[in-house]
């Protein structure tokens, strides 16, 4: 579950796959008490972290109580693109600690950040390469910095033009305004709200690893998919 606390970016990135704008919306912090207070505990249960998303969440008003309240129910995950210095360095450095996880998302379609910032997320860091671009991650056990890299990118972000063809995201996302979609597409249907919970037809459905436009084949038995999901995690 990927919870978009705000759809509000302070950069325009050719290769994001969000809908994301700097006029975007804020999720309000007790809507956040309440996922938490519904699906938090099965949240980190399910993925072992609870992924804090947007648009930039350090553009959040709330994102610091955001955080502390995610540190009461598990892990969080979060990833930044560092333009925010003082937010990034301090996200570098609790992830460097092991408190939480923190993301850099660094790449050439980027506007330029502080190079403090580059530092403090890409010292101590080896490469490792991925279908998209490259990963960093720590040499250090207990350090959860990490960085993202992208060399190409999805069809469904606003490069649709060339790139991976294929979801960015594929985990269930609560949006600002309270909907539940099936992932990070942007025509992923509607599966519920933080109010009412997910409708019926779908609350079987696993909480990562699948795409709607997956999940809606004729060919695909979903029963039998969650079987050997749920017989893969044990």
């Amino acid at each position: 579950m990927y919870i978009k606390i705000t759809t509000k970016c302070n950069m325009y990135c050719t290769h994001c796959c969000f809908a994301s704008s700097p006029i975007g919306k804020h999720m309000p912090f007790e809507m956040f008490k309440v996922v938490m207070g519904k699906w938090g505990a099965q949240l980190y249960q399910t993925n072992n972290y609870i992924v804090i998303g947007g648009g930039e969440p350090t553009l959040h008003p709330d994102f610091w109580k955001i955080v502390n309240y995610s540190l009461e129910y598990g892990h969080p995950w979060i990833c930044t693109n560092g333009k925010r210095t003082n937010d990034a360095l301090r996200l570098a450095q609790l992830a460097k600690n092991g408190t939480l996880t923190a993301v850099l998302s660094l790449d050439k379609w980027h506007e330029p950040i502080e190079q403090c910032v580059i530092s403090a997320f890409t010292i101590g860091m080896r490469k490792k390469k991925m279908p998209w671009g490259e990963e960093g991650v720590s040499k250090e056990k207990g350090d959860n910095r990490g960085i993202r890299t992208m060399a190409i990118f999805y069809k469904n972000g606003r490069g649709y033009s060339t790139g991976i063809d294929g979801c960015c995201c594929k985990q269930i996302q609560v949006q600002p305004t309270g909907i539940i979609t099936m992932c990070g597409c942007e025509d992923a249907p509607v599966i519920g709200s933080v109010e009412n919970g997910f409708f019926e037809q779908y609350k079987d459905i696993p909480w990562k690893g699948i795409c709607h436009k997956t999940y809606n084949k004729p060919n695909i038995n979903f029963p039998l998919l969650k079987a050997f999901i749920n017989f893969l995690k044990g």
